[in-house]
């Protein structure tokens, strides 16, 4: 049988875990993580803890219309900054987001 790898980029050997995960304890926080965020913005946002993007507010990198607020470590969900979606690409993935996701994704984004 061959060894069944983390697919979260760090290859920590799964043979011997139960079920059909395909990630190691470490990597399976990542996506985790991110949900987590991106909810708990939400509701800062909707309780009024965070002003919602309106046309007034200004992406921190050019000036333009904000479209996002932007997490560069997910572990801290409310230290974001308004950014538009072209200054979002630009600044790419989080410092925390699993190499997997980048991997793939950047193959259908760019």
């Amino acid at each position: 049988m061959s060894d069944r790898l983390c697919v979260g980029g760090c290859g920590f050997n799964l043979n011997g875990w139960h079920g059909r995960t395909i990630y190691c304890p470490n990597c399976q926080r990542g996506p985790a993580i991110q949900r987590i965020a991106h909810s708990a913005l939400s509701s800062a946002v909707k309780h009024g803890i965070i002003e919602r993007l309106s046309d007034d507010i200004k992406c921190v990198d050019c000036g333009d219309v904000a479209k996002h607020y932007d997490h560069r470590d997910y572990s801290r969900p409310f230290d974001v900054e308004p950014v538009c979606i072209k200054c979002n690409v630009n600044r790419g993935w989080a410092s925390d987001t699993p190499k997997i996701l980048v991997n793939t994704e950047e193959k259908n984004v760019r």
